[in-house]
Parts: C-alpha cells; structure tokens; sequence
C-alpha cells in the first residue's frame, strides 16, 4: 500500500524565490513509524534532489502554542549532522501551515547536536532566528609554517589561480576550513575550482570583509566538494564558524571600520554569501554560552506530494 507524503519546498536565507538555498520539509504525524526508517528517507532525498531535504515529527509534548520536534537532514548522498538552511526552511513551514500563533520551535536532532531553537519576535514575524551550537575550534591559531597552513596556500592558488598574497590567514575547526582573502578579490565573480579544494575539508569558506559601500560586514562563499557538492549555495552550519572567526579575534579590529560594526563591543554581524543564488544571514554570537544566532527570512516556492 502506497503512502502519500505532502512536502513544501522553500528557499531560505532570503526575501526572492529562485534565490537561497532550497529545502525540502515534510512534516510527519506524531509516533511516524516512517520517522526511523533511514534509508526511506534517503531515498525521498535522492528523488527530490535538492541540496537538503528536512523531515520533522512533533514529540509527545509539542502543543500549538509549544512546538517540540524531531529533525532529521538528509542531501541527496547522505544524512546531515546539522543543516542551517534545512532548519530554517522547517521552521517556515511550521510557523506557516501548523503553528501559526507560536513564536519559538523546539528542535531535537539525532546526529549529536542536542536542541535547536528557532524564534520570531512575534507571530506576524517574517524574520527568523535559529540558535545553533558555535565552532569556536575556528579561533585557534595556526601557525604560517604548519603543513595545514602551507596546504591551504597551495591549493588556494590552484583552485583560483591567485597569488598566495590575497591569503590574509587559514584557520580551522572541526567543521571546515576558512581562508580569509583580501577585500579586494571580487569573490562573487572568482571562479573556483572547488574539487580541489576538496582535500583540505568537507568544508572550505573563503571569506573576506565586503567591498567598501557595502551594506554587509562580510562575504563569503562555501565549497563543498568532499561531500559530493561543489558550492553550498547559502550555508547556516559554516555561519557557526564565520561569526566566531571574525567577531573573536584579531580580525574584529578591520570589522570596527564597518559601517554595521562601529561599536567596539558588538557583537553582531552581516553577513552575505555570494553565491551564484546568493544570501543573506545576521549572525550574533554568545562565547559564553558556545551559540551562534542566525537571522533571516525564507519564502515558500512549492507544494508537492509525493506517493511513496
């Protein structure tokens, strides 16, 4: 006997359909026995195609007003650990369809990243915000001389045919690797050879401070060929280690002279990931309590079912 499964598709991190990064959420009963069945899953993913589909089921506590969920990532190879965008677009659709009058959601993820919260300021909001555990492994120095450091270098320079001189520093953590670039490299036009960079980590963010005149702090863009996709379109998990790398450490000192970032003790920052699809995230980060705050929009872009 077939099953049919509703889902919405929804572009995220953004006010434009066609622009984003697009999801897919089906919303599941509770006690869905289909919620446990992986590779069902997987092959939802894998018959939809888009960068990450989400698949949420209330707990026993959830109410109206109270949301409480699962959450489940998958890309069209594998399940994700943590997906930013996937997050956002599952809170739309809940905010959207089923939880019209709740202003905060309850996420509870598999894969070892504990609760997530995603908040509006109220129930006529468009704007969201998603609290995620922060990479602060970001902020610890390597040294120019280590081999990670040189490797960087190297295939910085052969992916995009630079010099090694628009490298401002390479840092890491357990999630990616960043390598700041100079503010005068036109990253959106850059043209990337992300394979290459593969070696270097699952993830890989060139990031730099945006052009003077800018209405941002900062840009970047997101190569992900390790893990089957070359360039993350808008990616929210990165963002837990690009407002941690440029808000706690020497490279706060240039974000003082923006526009968005003129008081010393702010802590918070716009970001924009110019991507060919491109958006746009505020990033706030608390290295207190280890979290990092992102805030944008989505827009609903389809409907479907699927008869599985």
């Amino acid at each position: 006997m077939s099953t049919t499964l509703k889902y919405l598709g929804i572009d995220c991190f953004t006010t434009e359909k066609y622009t984003g990064n697009p999801a897919a959420v089906f919303q599941l009963p509770a006690k869905s026995p289909l919620m446990k069945e992986t590779a069902f899953l997987q092959r939802l993913a894998i018959e939809l195609c888009l960068p990450a589909s989400a698949f949420v089921m209330p707990l026993e506590d959830s109410t109206d007003i109270n949301p409480h969920y699962d959450i489940r990532f998958f890309s069209t190879r594998r399940e994700i650990p943590l997906c930013g965008h996937a997050t956002m677009a599952s809170s739309h659709a809940l905010f959207s369809t089923a939880h019209k009058s709740a202003t905060i959601i309850t996420f509870e993820t598999s894969l070892g990243h504990g609760s997530l919260l995603a908040v509006r300021e109220s129930a006529e909001s468009k704007r969201i915000t998603l609290d995620f555990p922060s990479d602060e492994g970001i902020l610890d120095k390597v040294e120019k001389t280590e081999e990670k450091y040189l490797k960087a270098l190297e295939l910085f320079e052969q992916a995009t045919a630079l010099s090694q001189e628009k490298v401002v520093d390479v840092a890491y953590s357990s999630r990616g690797c960043l390598i700041e670039i100079t503010r005068d490299v036109d990253l959106k036009e850059l043209n990337v050879q992300a394979k290459i960079l593969g070696p270097l980590s699952p993830f890989v963010v060139l990031s730099q401070l945006s052009p003077l005149g800018s209405n941002y702090d900062v840009y970047s863009r997101v190569f992900t060929a390790a893990v089957g996709q070359d360039e993350d379109p808008v990616c929210g998990s990165a963002h837990c280690f690009i407002g941690p790398r440029w808000l706690g450490t020497a490279a706060r000192s240039t974000l003082e002279k923006s526009h968005f970032t003129a008081q010393p003790d702010q802590n918070e920052l716009k970001a924009r990931q110019v991507s060919e699809r491109g958006g746009d995230l505020d990033i706030s980060w608390d290295p207190v309590g280890h979290r990092v705050r992102l805030t944008g929009e989505a827009v609903t872009m389809s409907s479907g079912e699927v008869y599985a």
